[in-house]
């Protein structure tokens, strides 16, 4: 793995991680969402797909699933 691949995914992450988890588990989802956009263009998405509480939303990223948790809880 190259340097920038280990410190990406490696170091950084790793970083986020003890951060949220000194912080607390209000921090967890942030954490998780982490280079995945703004809350404030996440909500976008959520609005124009017009998203109801009953709807299945398929995350397919490479993340722990942030973005998804973050639709769950606005919806």
């Amino acid at each position: 793995m190259s340097e920038e691949m280990s410190a990406e995914f490696d170091t950084v992450a790793e970083w986020t991680a003890e951060a949220a988890r000194r912080l607390g588990d209000e921090f967890f989802l942030p954490a998780a969402g982490r280079g995945s956009g703004s809350p404030a263009a996440l909500d976008w998405l959520i609005d124009a797909l017009e998203l109801q509480a009953d709807d299945v939303l398929l995350d397919s990223g490479a993340g722990v699933g942030g973005p998804a948790s973050y639709a769950g809880q606005r919806r």
